[in-house]
């Protein structure tokens, strides 16, 4: 009887193990109503604005563009063979929590007419 009783215990300890390991790896957890912003630095006059390339509406994370802050004195670059044009800011981006959920954010950079100079960041979402 105690043997029986203690392999139950064990069963539904693991059961609810399992069932709350199986939630996605985030790069940010919020709760529905709950935002964050990112600060991104980008190059407005020549046209170079950080997109959200896979945005739809999936109804889990909405975002809103902040106006511009600060100007940063040097830009970032990537490598020797990066070419700013025009004076660079930097966005805040705010994303909110709007129902429960998952999702990926595919965020973009760079010129319309050359795709291949493209920036681009990605992070996950979950939504609680």
């Amino acid at each position: 009887m105690k043997k029986r009783l203690m392999i139950a215990i064990l069963t539904a300890f693991t059961f609810v193990f399992l069932l709350n390991s199986c939630k996605k790896e985030a790069d940010y957890v919020l709760q529905v109503g709950e935002s964050f912003c990112l600060e991104l630095y980008e190059y407005p006059s020549s046209g170079m604005t950080w997109e959200w390339e896979n945005q739809d509406n999936n109804g889990i994370v909405s975002m809103k563009k902040i106006t511009f802050t600060s100007t940063n004195p040097e830009p970032p670059l990537v490598d020797s063979t990066d070419i700013v044009l025009g004076g660079g800011t930097t966005a805040h981006y705010c994303f909110k929590g709007e129902g429960k959920g998952y999702v990926v954010v595919k965020m973009a950079i760079g010129k319309e007419d050359d795709p291949d100079r493209y920036r681009r960041l990605n992070f996950s979402i979950r939504v609680e």
